[in-house]
């Protein structure tokens, strides 16, 4: 009875191990497999701000190379359809980002549809899920390797699907992939879709205006920098800055105010020009090119003006020479820049020098005590050639001469009539150095315009 028992109780156990053995077997789960991608892709996101460089309006999103990774990524993220316009998806291949400039593109193209605001609800999400599926399971056979992926933009006035490849000189691939996409996609026979390299791309959106802008402007800028800060140097080497009331004082022109207009108006259009064409600003670039053609139209009338009024322009001429006389002791550079003047064209005077009277160190009046009465500045003076020294006394008391003695130590010819020859004897170099500025100009003014076209088309189609 015993031994029975105990038989029972070994079955029983053995019974029992042997359900828990069956048991721990039903539990046991295979291992959950992915199944991987040929290649690793990226995901990324634009959303269009216009007070945001291109480049910082482009998020990468994720990356991604199994399949499942994949759906689980595209069930979560918003439906093309659904996004905003202006916004943009781009799935790439890992390495390679979604612009033009890089390197991988650079040679490449894009195979693009265009879909109206009406296929957006009913087409748009199954030509991009079926352009993702071509992408991701290498449906383009011997030729996958030439695709970089592909972009989808939602725009106001119609939405464009691409698939960017890589060499746009490899046509039997760039053939293959067009044909092998358009079958994926069930599209009609009758409807075609084009192909477009990414440099004819990049032209007819402006990029190589705008390239111009950037490598002509930002010099033009740092001229009228350099300009602006010689004339607030020479400024505050003469105490103007700390007593502007002073810049009033002076009788006669002061050349500083030549490197501030000529300098402050450089570097604003410089500015203006530059930021204009890298962010794209085309309130900027208007400002640009109405203030180009002002300042252009301005020379064009000044020049009319200046051949139809000769004489009169030859008055103001005098007026301004003989003002600029009588304030010669004023200040230092207006002072060098008539010795540089009558010594240049070896000239004494407007007319001649007896408008050096018209100064009170030098006129001729019993009541003036300056040793330079009836005298003239050392500009005057004819050099001797032999002389390395300069004499600055050489024009004292020369006006008490004769005329016809003066000649032998003074230059006796007017500083207008002597300009007026050079001109004459300069003509084709002056007019030469006007119409190559008046050319630049109307080549910047087109530029600018030709800039804020482009930006418009792009503008339109977001």
């Amino acid at each position: 009875m015993a031994k029975a028992k105990s038989a029972d109780l070994a079955a029983l156990k053995e019974s029992e191990e042997t359900r828990k053995s069956s048991r721990k077997e039903i539990l046991i789960v295979q291992p959950y497999m992915k199944h991987p991608l040929q290649n690793r892709w990226t995901l990324w996101f634009y959303k269009n701000d216009k007070n945001k460089l291109w480049q910082a309006n482009l998020r990468l999103v994720t990356k991604f190379d199994t399949v499942e990774d994949f759906w689980a990524l595209y069930n979560h993220i918003q439906l093309a359809s659904r996004l905003m316009s202006g916004c943009d998806y781009a799935v790439f291949k890992d390495g390679i980002e979604p612009m033009w400039e890089d390197d991988r593109n650079k040679c490449g193209g894009r195979w693009l549809i265009t879909l109206s605001k009406q296929q957006r609800m009913l087409e748009l999400d199954q030509y991009w899920l079926e352009t993702l599926l071509c992408l991701i399971g290498e449906a383009f056979d011997d030729y996958s390797n030439d695709i970089c992926g592909a972009v989808i933009n939602i725009r106001a006035k119609g939405d464009k699907i691409a698939i960017w490849t890589c060499d746009t000189e490899n046509e039997e691939a760039v053939l293959h992939i067009g044909k092998t996409y358009k079958e994926r996609l069930g599209l009609p026979m009758k409807i075609v879709i084009g192909y477009q390299a990414h440099a004819d791309t990049a032209t007819k959106s402006g990029l190589g205006v705008k390239n111009k802008f950037k490598d002509v402007l930002p010099t033009t800028q740092l001229l009228g920098a350099a300009f602006l800060g010689i004339g607030l140097w020479a400024w505050a080497e003469k105490g103007v800055l700390s007593n502007i009331s002073s810049i009033t004082d002076l009788g006669g022109f002061d050349p500083v105010w030549l490197f501030i207009v000529v300098g402050g108006v450089m570097f604003i259009l410089g500015f203006a020009g530059c930021i204009g064409a890298l962010r794209e600003n085309t309130f900027l670039l208007k400002f640009f090119s109405v203030f180009l053609g002002l300042i252009f139209f301005l020379e064009l009338t000044t020049g009319i003006l200046a051949f139809v009024f000769k004489d009169w322009i030859k008055d103001q001429l005098n007026l301004f020479i003989n003002k600029n006389v009588q304030a010669y002791r004023d200040d230092i550079d207006l002072q060098n820049l008539i010795d540089f003047a009558q010594e240049y064209w070896l000239c004494c005077g407007a007319r001649g020098p007896i408008d050096w009277d018209l100064n009170i160190y030098f006129n001729c009046t019993d009541f003036n005590p300056s040793r330079e009465r009836c005298g003239v500045p050392f500009s005057c003076c004819i050099k001797d050639p032999a002389e390395d020294v300069i004499n600055t006394q050489c024009g004292y008391d020369v006006r008490l001469k004769m005329e016809i003695d003066q000649q032998d130590y003074i230059y006796t010819k007017g500083c207008v009539g002597q300009f007026e020859k050079w001109l004459q004897e300069n003509l084709i170099v002056v007019a030469g150095i006007f119409i190559a500025i008046a050319l630049l100009q109307i080549f910047g003014i087109c530029l600018a315009q030709n800039l804020v076209t482009d930006i418009k088309a792009v503008k339109a189609n977001w």
